[in-house]
């Protein structure tokens, strides 16, 4: 997270830069809620206001862009200048990556665009952009943004599902099974030092732990302290879920939050699980909304930020992970139920 970059897949936000005096990892975190992308053609921008009791969220700015099927979008700041930009990618054939300045959210601007590299996920480290097709097959492309009004392709690696790349500059690819690729010696080839599984979906990497949702295998958790020699400190398998999708934990690692892109009807669309001792997790508490298919869920101090396919934004407080509420929600879709 060098530099800096958070996101939610369909939603992505990015809050105010007032951690810029912090450490970066945390600037990362925190800078996490200015901006959110809708899967809708353009993107949203709100301010949200909820670290004290009362929790809101306000509407800033939208933009619209061309393309059909914008998938993701990543933050960065520049760390030399502070300014804050979206990295909005379209998996479109006429898609790739766009690079939007939020620095102001009520002025968004658009400052660079680069169509020869796929757009379904992408991440950043230091100064590069990460991208990939979504696919098994393929390659996925390297973006230099020192310069993210002049943004340069540099490299290529092989493609994947999802992305997530570590503060130490450790690149996880999910689908085909889940890779790990070292970015330290160059950016720009990344050398691949650990493979397994054989399905996969995403990955979330939090201190010396790796969560790997493995799709319809289940929810893996490694101790990575040796990167290169992930260790299996436990699995979640349960049958109540249909596909483990993607999913987060939370700052003291006790309580890990998984969800079921594939749920339907009264199955829950996220569940919580006490993973104090990995090797025998235990579900402590879920939320269900038949009308609607979750996507993805990060934690930010005491909120869960996720992303619904039809229902938009929602802010849950998980100051107590045991009884989840939800507290703010903003509809981005035109579209209802679990569509």
């Amino acid at each position: 997270m060098r530099g800096g970059d958070w996101g939610l897949r369909n939603l992505e936000c990015f809050l105010s830069r007032r951690a810029i005096k912090e450490r970066k990892e945390k600037m990362t975190v925190r800078c996490m809620l200015r901006y959110i992308c809708s899967v809708l053609m353009g993107v949203t921008g709100f301010v949200f206001s909820g670290w004290a009791q009362e929790v809101t969220l306000t509407l800033r700015s939208h933009l619209n862009f061309p393309g059909s099927f914008h998938t993701d979008v990543w933050g960065y700041v520049d760390p030399n200048t502070g300014r804050e930009f979206a990295l909005l990618g379209d998996a479109s054939s006429s898609g790739g990556l766009t690079i939007i300045e939020v620095t102001n959210p009520d002025q968004p601007v658009p400052v660079a665009a680069v169509n020869t590299v796929p757009g379904f996920d992408v991440k950043a480290w230091s100064h590069y952009a990460y991208t990939v097709n979504g696919g098994s097959s393929g390659l996925g492309g390297i973006v230099d943004i020192a310069d993210p009004t002049n943004p340069q392709v540099v490299g290529s690696f092989p493609s994947s599902h999802n992305i997530f790349i570590s503060p130490g500059g450790y690149m996880f690819l999910e689908f085909l099974g889940l890779r790990i690729f070292d970015l330290n010696p160059d950016p720009t080839q990344p050398t691949l030092i650990w493979s397994g599984g054989n399905e996969g979906h995403d990955a979330t990497v939090r201190g010396s732990r790796l969560y790997d949702f493995h799709g319809s295998v289940g929810t893996r958790i490694y101790d990575i302290t040796t990167i290169n020699n992930p260790q299996l400190l436990g699995s979640i398998t349960d049958p109540t879920i249909s596909y483990h999708h993607s999913g987060d934990v939370t700052a003291d690692h006790r309580y890990l939050f998984i969800c079921d892109e594939l749920a339907s009807g009264n199955q829950a669309d996220i569940s919580v699980w006490d993973i104090a001792d990995p090797t025998n997790p235990q579900r402590v508490d879920d939320f269900t909304d038949p009308n609607a298919i979750v996507h993805n869920l990060y934690i930010v101090q005491n909120f869960a930020f996720v992303s619904y396919y039809t229902a938009g934004l929602r802010v849950f407080d998980v100051s107590d992970p045991t009884h989840i509420t939800l507290v703010a929600e903003y509809d981005t879709s035109p579209l209802s139920g679990e569509v």
